[in-house]
């Protein structure tokens, strides 16, 4: 402190000679050895005399240690005058540096005064060097500090780098100081770019940044160019800047954009903007025109369609046009109906709910999943049954003379629900052409039940309470449905009490359905009383015995073997045996011998044409194995004689 104030002494001193001999007129000689900078350097100090005091650098090389450590704003001046007193040697300085972390110090704060000093020179050597561990921060910082000053110089260092991410990251840099100064200008570099996997993420840099300052200018560029993707990337910016300035892009939207495009950003607005925004947004909305107010009520009502908020309803109703409202109810439901479709079918009405369309089937699905339990009771409600009336009713004409006949048609179906139908029932007047379209809508219907019942069954096996819904259900025909659902569903695992199940269901077409697929799934140990139950019903069948007979001979061949001969009067006794023989002599030519003795004279020949046609689709030669008492050529001449 001392000697900088005597410094400053002195120099105020020499200023003020030089100042009095000036003003006197032996002092004109005296001016004339002073350079005009050079009095404006010492009118300056006279003004700021410690400002100008610049300490005189350490020679290359000596600073404390500390100093570098704690990269102490000393040390930036000392290194910055290093630099531009010897570039070199300040390099080599760095270089010969022992301890890698005080390098990576040094060169951090190097390289970018060394960038800013000498850029060419600094860059050669960056590129050259750019494999050296201890370089890496000081180099991205130099690259895009470079890039700052000229962006081309700098972007043409960060494609000389080797690893991606010091690229990608270099680009950036460069890019978020470039776009705010001269956004046009970094727009067309881009297509210098377009190789660059970078390409698509300085895209969207070059249009966020630009939007933020002027989005209409941003928009234009983005909207004139090629990307494929823009669509997206303009709705994208457009919902990071709208809500700041609401009535700004309100008009913008009405007023730079084509009607088909309006939709989308008024959407976005909308959804953004209205709960922060609201007077402002209103106040605007109300000096459009009447179709243009229809299209902002309409957005408003999507925006606020949720669970939480009911007043989506107040502005479908300032919409004029019936069609126009309409269609945003149903944008209004196919929200709500993601969040929650069981507010939806509790609050629509039976009219309402038939006149969703196609959206009412998607509506129903998404109910099933999100509420199975409350899905369930909706099922056995009389609004499903009065739904399903309403959709057969109005597939007709609505003629008064065909009121009658809708009506009976209606009634029909309904009072089969949820049974299939084919037969055409007996109506006077009644079409071919009308009941296939009542049925295909029946049929519809129908489909819609079976997967949400798939659904619900789903949630509920998962939980471990799946049976103990059947207890709740009334009606024998949807609890006849319900069970055969269970029985059937992918993730339900068969067990021995299912037969209990299977005993409850009293529809005899779904009774069959579920035995031939229970048939399919039962494991081998368990045959002997899957078959014993079903014998006790009378459901034993060619199908299902020829199934299950195959799995318990691979598990017991003698139990199954003995328990097809005692069946020996069954209508399917022989196509069965000829069947399970195939099976028994892949395995044992003498287990198939001793099976087919045991068969009566009186029905070998039957037992032998149906093994004919079985061995023929896989090995007609097999034949020969035949037992002696079954006489393959007897047979043969029999059969001749027969003809």
């Amino acid at each position: 402190m001392v000697r900088l104030s005597l410094r400053a002494l002195i120099a105020l001193c020499a200023a003020m000679a030089v100042y009095v001999s000036v003003l006197s007129w032996r002092g004109a000689r005296s001016k004339a050895k002073y350079d005009s900078k050079e009095l404006i350097n010492i009118s300056q100090s006279l003004k700021n005399p410690s400002s100008r005091v610049e300490l005189k650098a350490p020679a290359i090389g000596e600073i404390a240690d500390t100093e570098i450590a704690a990269n102490t704003a000393n040390f930036k001046q000392v290194l910055l005058s290093w630099v531009r007193e010897n570039p070199t040697g300040t390099l080599a300085w760095a270089l010969s540096l022992e301890s890698n972390e005080r390098k990576v110090l040094v060169f951090t704060e190097f390289l970018a005064i060394w960038m800013r000093e000498s850029p060419q020179e600094c860059g050669d050597w960056l590129i050259s060097n750019q494999d050296q561990a201890f370089v890496e921060d000081g180099l991205l910082r130099a690259v895009i500090s470079r890039g700052q000053i000229s962006p081309y110089h700098g972007i043409k260092l960060a494609l000389s780098l080797k690893q991606r991410s010091w690229r990608s990251y270099s680009l950036n840099g460069i890019y978020e100081s470039w776009v705010p100064k001269r956004p046009e200008q970094a727009a067309s570099y881009l297509e210098d770019l377009k190789v660059l996997p970078e390409y698509e993420s300085l895209v969207l840099l070059t249009l966020a940044t630009w939007a933020k300052q002027d989005f209409t200018k941003a928009y234009e560029w983005m909207d004139a160019s090629k990307i494929v993707n823009k669509q997206e990337l303009l709705e994208f910016v457009f919902v990071l800047n709208c809500e700041s300035k609401p009535k700004y892009f309100l008009d913008w939207i009405f007023n730079d954009l084509e009607p088909e495009e309006r939709g989308a950003y008024l959407k976005d607005l909308m959804a953004v903007a209205f709960s922060r925004h609201e007077k402002i947004i209103l106040t605007g909305v109300r000096s459009m025109s009447n179709y243009k107010k229809d299209l902002c009520f309409g957005w408003i009502a999507v925006s606020l369609s949720n669970k939480k908020n009911a007043k989506y309803q107040e502005f479908l109703d300032k919409i004029r046009v019936k069609k126009t409202k309409e269609e945003f109810r149903l944008l209004c439901y196919r929200k709500i109906s993601q969040q929650s479709p069981d507010q939806l079918m509790h609050e629509l009405s039976v009219v309402e709910l038939r006149e969703l369309g196609s959206f009412r089937k998607s509506l129903m699905l998404s109910f099933a999943k999100k509420s199975p339990q409350k899905t369930l009771l909706w099922l056995q409600s009389p609004t499903a049954l009065n739904l399903l009336r309403e959709l057969i009713f109005y597939s007709q004409d609505d003629t008064v003379s065909g009121m009658t006949k809708n009506l009976q048609l209606a009634s029909y179906f309904v009072n089969s629900f949820p049974q299939s139908l084919s037969q055409k029932p007996m109506i006077d007047g009644l079409l071919t052409s009308s009941f296939v379209e009542a049925k295909q809508v029946y049929d519809d219907y129908l489909t819609t039940l079976d997967r949400m019942l798939t659904d619900i069954i789903r949630v509920q096996i998962s939980k471990n309470n799946a049976e103990a819904y059947l207890e709740g259900i009334e009606d024998q025909a949807f609890k006849d449905l319900y069970t055969s659902k269970l029985l059937m569903h992918p993730k339900h695992k068969l067990k021995q009490e299912d037969l209990l199940l299977f005993r409850g269901i009293q529809s005899e077409s779904l009774r069959y359905k579920v035995l031939n697929f229970l048939a399919w799934k039962i494991k081998g140990e368990s045959v002997p009383q899957f078959l014993s139950f079903a014998e006790s019903h009378y459901l034993l069948n060619y199908s299902l015995v020829s199934v299950v007979l195959k799995k318990w001979g691979k598990f017991d061949q003698v139990k199954a073997s003995e328990w097809l001969h005692k069946h020996s009067n069954a209508s399917w006794y022989i196509a069965v045996s000829a069947n399970f023989s195939a099976q028994l002599i892949q395995s044992s030519v003498q287990d198939f011998r001793e099976f087919a003795e045991r068969i009566s004279p009186h029905k070998r020949n039957l037992y032998i044409n149906k093994l004919t046609i079985v061995f023929s689709e896989t090995n007609p030669e097999l034949l020969v194995l035949l037992p002696v008492a079954l006489n393959i050529k007897k047979y043969l001449q029999t059969s001749k004689k027969e003809k």
